[in-house]
């Protein structure tokens, strides 16, 4: 039987773990390219209520975004095994910089989706860094959950200003303006990468995509995808309840502080837990947490205290996907995907959930999102189920019966 801490080690020598300068910049990088994951509430509610983007067209728009900054992730990582990070990352940067300033002070489902849909590529090019950093590094959940730490450190001080301020009397275009300099300051950063980073890549016996690793990347696609769904019509679902917009930002800015709080629990317990366990009971905390607002919602104290706690688990459970990803393929090239996979499941689940916001009072989104964690739990339950089966079949092997 391999030792799995000595494959892991192995590993992490072979994939020449990066320095602590290249660590720092591509995670600011990372966290500065995912800053509209955190805003989206503020950003959306907006855009409808300002008359520039129907009911409807939320989840499409979240839907096409998402969908760029997967493909973006993907194209990164390809674009990475020849080229200089510095280069990427700058180009990259300025990209999106101009698409979000291009987006201020525009209306239409079809305008704005071209706009954020560039702004997605860009974004995706820019995930890919902290993405590689992530996968060769010596303590890959750990650098995982700081960077998710960082990123909502970073929405969390936006989250906090932008709601007071608005731009020629639109909050929406203030935000994308703080989103277009965020960019500019990604670009800056980006000089201090002088050093190639190159993915992983699996080896020519072992490694590579199974039945397990695919129903774990499946897995953390409905987890995310389940997240989106209730975060990205929050605000929405807050308004048509006749909350204070105020009460909107209150909520995001605690959830996102929360946030924080589970990203850095998961820092210093990541590597102690057993990943599938606990990803199964936080997908079952989600589902209370959601529940929780469909039949109490109507209370602000309680509308606080499960934003707060959804945020909270929010985070702390996703760098255990990174551990399961990687315990079972060792070699880390399917744990490249991850940001794909969970992004996939951010902009399509999304859109199936548009379909509901006006059922049940509002709550067919919410409701919808307690099935999705339903899914999660029940698909990494699916990978330690295929994980014994496997396990026992090369039992047998090495040990036929007479």
């Amino acid at each position: 039987m391999i030792d799995p801490t000595t494959d892991r080690a192995i590993g992490t020598r072979a994939h020449n773990p990066a320095n602590g300068t290249v660590i720092a910049a591509t995670l600011t990088i990372g966290s500065i390219a995912l800053l509209i994951l955190g805003l989206q509430p503020v950003l959306l509610g907006p855009f409808v209520m300002e008359g520039r983007l129907p009911e409807s067209g939320i989840g499409n728009l979240v839907t096409v975004e998402l969908l760029a900054i997967a493909a973006g992730t993907l194209l990164g990582i390809r674009i990475l095994r020849s080229n200089m990070p510095r280069r990427v990352a700058i180009i990259a940067a300025l990209v999106l910089a101009i698409a979000n300033f291009m987006t201020i002070g525009t209306s239409g489902l079809g305008h704005l989706i071209v706009w954020r849909a560039v702004c997605g590529l860009a974004a995706g090019t820019l995930l890919a860094l902290p993405l590689i950093t992530i996968a060769r590094s010596q303590h890959p959940e750990r650098i995982a959950a700081y960077f998710l730490a960082g990123q909502t450190v970073l929405q969390l001080v936006i989250a906090l200003t932008i709601p007071s301020f608005s731009l020629q009397g639109s909050r929406a275009d203030a935000v994308l303006a703080a989103l277009a300099i965020g960019s500019l300051l990604a670009a800056l950063i980006a000089t201090l990468l002088k050093e190639p980073l190159r993915p992983a890549q699996p080896s020519a016996t072992k490694g590579g995509f199974s039945v397990s690793s695919s129903l774990g990347l499946l897995a953390a696609a409905t987890y995310l995808g389940a997240i989106v769904s209730a975060w990205s019509y929050l605000g929405y679902w807050l308004s048509q309840r006749g909350f204070d917009p105020s009460a909107e930002g209150y909520a995001v800015a605690l959830s996102l502080a929360f946030q924080v709080f589970g990203a850095l629990a998961a820092a210093r317990l990541s590597e102690k837990l057993p990943n599938k366990p606990i990803l199964i009971v936080v997908a079952l905390m989600q589902i209370g947490l959601v529940g929780t607002l469909v039949l109490f919602g109507h209370s602000t104290a309680i509308i606080l205290m499960a934003s707060a706690a959804f945020g909270f688990f929010w985070l702390f459970g996703l760098p255990f996907f990174t551990g399961l990803l990687i315990e079972i393929d060792p070699t880390r090239y399917v744990v490249l995907f991850l940001g794909a996979a969970q992004l996939l499941g951010s902009a399509i689940l999304p859109s199936i959930a548009g379909q509901f916001p006006a059922g049940v009072d509002h709550n067919g989104v919410f409701l919808f999102a307690i099935a999705a964690f339903a899914a999660t739990a029940l698909l990494v339950l699916a990978t330690t189920i295929d994980t014994s089966r496997q396990a026992h079949n090369i039992a047998e092997a090495a040990n036929p019966k007479p």
